[in-house]
Order: C-alpha cells, then structure tokens, then sequence
C-alpha cells in the first residue's frame, strides 16, 4: 500500500500542475485535459502495480 501512496504522491502534484498549465497558459480544453490525465493514470498506475508492487509475486504459485 505504501507503494502506491508514493506513485500517488508523485503523480497527483505532476498532473494537477501540468493539467493546470495546458489548460491556463495553453487554453487547452479542460475535458481534453481530464481525459488525458484519467488516461495517463490508467496507463502508468497499470505497469507501476504490474511490474514494482506487484512484480515479484505474479506467477509465482506453485502448481
């Protein structure tokens, strides 16, 4: 659990000023900008649980 509060505490300040800057300074859309940040996290919380939560414990029973 640890190990996902950190990527959120990375990723949370990342996004919140990198969506405040496409959409303010660049006037990007807002719904673009919400979308792209949902996709990202989709994206980069999947392979961060994948391979370093959960990447020494996947197909590791014993048959």
């Amino acid at each position: 659990m640890l190990k996902v509060a950190a990527f959120y505490a990375v990723f949370t300040p990342l996004t919140t000023v990198g969506g405040s800057f496409l959409a303010d300074k660049l006037m990007w859309n807002a719904y673009l900008v919400e979308i792209l940040s949902m996709v990202l996290n989709f994206i980069t919380e999947y392979l961060y649980d994948r391979f370093v939560v959960f990447g020494k414990t996947i197909d590791t029973a014993v048959k």
